[in-house]
C-alpha cells in the first residue's frame, strides 16, 4: 500500500483498486482531481483496466480530506467520478446510472448486495439533507448485542474500513461476505496495514452516544 497510497490517495482507494484487481468488486467508483488522473489512468492501462469518468466534477462539503458529500460543478476545479473496471462496457453502465440518478442500479453495478441498495434507495431522501453518512439508520437498529467487524463502517473518515457501500445492516450476511474478501486481499498486498485495520476496527467503539462491540464474527 505505500506504494498505491500516493498515487490514489488512501487506503481505502487503494484497496478499492486491489479489489477490482482481484475480482472481488466488479467496478470502483473514485472521485480524483485533475493532477491525480494522470497517473491513475497509467496505472489502470499498465494492469489492464479500463476507466471512464464522469461529465460533471463535484465539491466536497468539507474540506478535511473525506466527505460523504458533494455538491456538483457546472465550472470550476473539483473532483471527477472515475469509474474502473476490467470490463469497459461495466465502467460505462455505472457511469450512466449515476448520470440517471439511478442509486439502486449505479450500487448495483458496483457490486454492492440488493438489500443495502435498497436501503440506500429508501434512506437517501432524508440522508441526503444531512451529511450523507447513512449512519442513523444502522444506529436505531443497535440493540447492544456484539457485532462483525467487517461491517462497522463508521471509521470510514479515518481511512479505515473494507467497505465502500453502506450495509442495510451491520449483521448483512453479504456485506460481511464483502468485507472478509476485502480484507483478505488487504492481507495479500499488505499484511501489517491489514492487521492494523483489524485493529482500529474491532473492539469497543463509542457511537451516536452508544457503545458498540466489534468482534470476529
Amino acid at each position: 500500500m505505500q506504494l498505491l497510497n500516493p498515487l490514489f490517495g488512501s487506503t481505502t482507494k487503494s484497496l478499492e483498486v486491489l479489489n477490482v484487481i482481484e475480482g472481488v468488486k466488479p467496478v470502483t467508483r473514485q472521485g480524483f482531481y485533475d493532477h491525480e488522473l494522470r497517473k491513475v489512468k497509467l496505472f489502470c492501462e499498465k494492469n489492464g483496466l479500463f476507466i471512464t469518468q464522469s461529465d460533471f466534477k463535484v465539491s466536497l462539503s468539507e474540506n478535511n480530506g473525506y466527505s460523504n458529500k458533494g455538491f456538483i460543478l457546472k465550472n470550476g476545479n473539483g473532483m471527477t467520478f472515475a469509474y474502473i473496471s476490467k470490463d469497459f462496457d461495466k465502467a460505462e453502465e455505472t457511469k450512466k446510472h449515476e448520470a440517471n440518478h439511478n442509486h439502486y442500479l449505479m450500487g448495483r453495478s458496483l457490486g454492492y448486495p440488493r438489500c443495502c441498495c435498497q436501503s440506500f434507495k429508501e434512506n437517501e431522501p432524508l440522508e441526503s439533507k444531512g451529511k450523507n453518512t447513512y449512519e442513523s439508520p444502522l444506529v436505531k437498529k443497535f440493540n447492544g448485542k456484539k457485532y462483525p467487524f467487517f461491517t462497522n463502517i463508521f471509521l470510514r473518515h479515518m481511512d479505515c474500513c473494507l467497505l465502500s457501500h453502506f450495509p442495510c445492516d451491520l449483521n448483512c450476511k453479504e456485506s460481511i461476505a464483502i468485507g472478509k474478501a476485502s480484507l483478505n486481499v488487504l492481507k495479500k498486498y499488505d499484511l501489517k496495514t491489514a492487521m492494523e485495520v483489524v485493529a482500529q476496527l474491532k473492539g469497543n467503539h463509542v457511537i451516536h452516544n452508544r457503545k458498540v462491540h466489534f468482534v470476529l464474527k
